[in-house]
């Protein structure tokens, strides 16, 4: 071969550094994730952040349309996986299933609304995507121990806590 046809075949192959692979998960035993994969740059070791970075845009869609209702399906595409991929690798990641983790996100919203403005139960309901009250009034009370009207005047009479001296 001369050396104008070597050239050539060394400009055409990828840089190794671009070039992306699937690899099998295998991380450390606090983290275990059994089978699967995720495409990552050869010989570089895949470390929680990088699954986190497979499930970040999920992550912030239900950060910023919770207060709506939510599809896993719209969750799942917007990672680019199969609606059973996203829900075991998001299981296995979070340890929460997505509708119980966009749950917990509500909730938490609902007693900062509920701490912080004078709105009644139902407008916090609404803004937090339950679309009846007694619904809210029951995840509520799942999650938090109590009924929202009951955590209010919890938070309403306890003393305001000092962060820093």
């Amino acid at each position: 071969m001369s050396n104008d046809k070597q050239s050539k075949t060394m400009q055409k192959q990828p840089k190794a550094a671009y070039r992306l692979e699937y690899a099998p998960i295998s991380l450390a035993e606090d983290f275990p994730i059994a089978g699967g994969g995720i495409y990552r740059q050869p010989d570089k070791p895949i470390t929680r952040l990088h699954i986190h970075d497979c499930l970040a845009p999920a992550l912030h869609y239900m950060a910023t349309h919770y207060m709506e209702p939510v599809r896993m399906a719209v969750l799942a595409k917007s990672c680019f996986m199969s609606l059973s991929n996203f829900r075991r690798l998001f299981n296995q990641t979070i340890k929460k299933t997505p509708f119980k983790y966009l749950t917990h996100m509500r909730i938490q919203m609902a007693a900062v609304l509920l701490a912080d403005t004078d709105k009644t139960v139902l407008e916090i309901s609404l803004a937090t995507g339950y679309t009846t009250l007694s619904s809210f009034n029951r995840q509520f009370k799942a999650v938090m121990g109590v009924p929202p009207r009951v955590w209010r005047s919890q938070i309403a009479h306890s003393p305001p806590k000092v962060l820093c001296a």
